[in-house]
């Protein structure tokens, strides 16, 4: 089973565009299909290879001192080879938005190398540790497909609550705050037990940091 991520990031500055696409040209897509268009990018692979990705790039995009969001949405699709090139953009098979559309598809795994992405449930992220800084995020979880979704989403609000990130429920999911770190891992928890419980489902979440706007205002 692979896992994709299609996310936008926001910059809040004038030169916003040249942030975002080196942020983009250098993150480490080691084993992952990536593909950008105007309005987002989307990632494809194994489970931490999307993560490690996906927070290479946050951190990237980060210099410490503007306003930046970021929107991802996670979802699981049936595997392909990770060094195929594709001429189907990568898109959730079975979900709506599926279509045989043209698109392309870049894949950082060079053609003939052997495929070493195989890892087991809950192994860590494979990057160094990225460098410290705090988030606020919030987190909502769909699983599709069944009736009885409430315990699997009261189980995923659990494992924020265990890696000490969470801290408020919202109408819509659970606002969480902590290292970046810690942020991703339980990310990599939530999705490890996704992938291992559910045939299908949707984890979306919302990335803030170095916002002006202070907590106590926020009350």
């Amino acid at each position: 089973m692979q896992t994709e991520c299609h996310f936008s990031l926001s910059v809040m500055c004038d030169d916003y565009a040249t942030h975002i696409l080196n942020a983009l040209r250098q993150a480490t897509l080691d084993h992952i299909q990536s593909r950008t268009d105007a309005l987002s990018t989307t990632y494809r692979g194994t489970r931490c290879h999307v993560l490690d990705a996906l927070r290479s790039v946050f951190g990237l995009v980060n210099d410490e001192k503007t306003h930046i969001t970021m929107e991802a949405t996670f979802t699981n699709s049936p595997d392909d080879p990770v060094g195929a090139r594709s001429a189907r953009p990568p898109v959730c098979k079975d979900c709506p938005s599926d279509t045989s559309g043209a698109g392309s598809v870049r894949s950082q795994a060079k053609h003939g190398e052997p495929d070493d992405t195989a890892e087991t449930i809950g192994s860590p992220l494979r990057t160094r540790k990225a460098r410290p800084y705090d988030v606020r995020a919030r987190i909502a979880f769909y699983p599709l497909g069944i009736v009885d979704y409430a315990g699997h989403v009261s189980h995923v609000v659990s494992l924020a609550q265990q890696g000490g990130l969470y801290q408020t429920a919202s109408p819509y999911g659970a606002e969480l705050f902590g290292g970046v770190q810690d942020l991703f891992d339980t990310f990599d928890a939530i999705l490890t037990y996704a992938e291992a419980q559910l045939e299908h489902y949707v984890l979306q979440v919302t990335l803030s940091i170095n916002s002006p706007t202070k907590e106590e205002e926020l009350s």
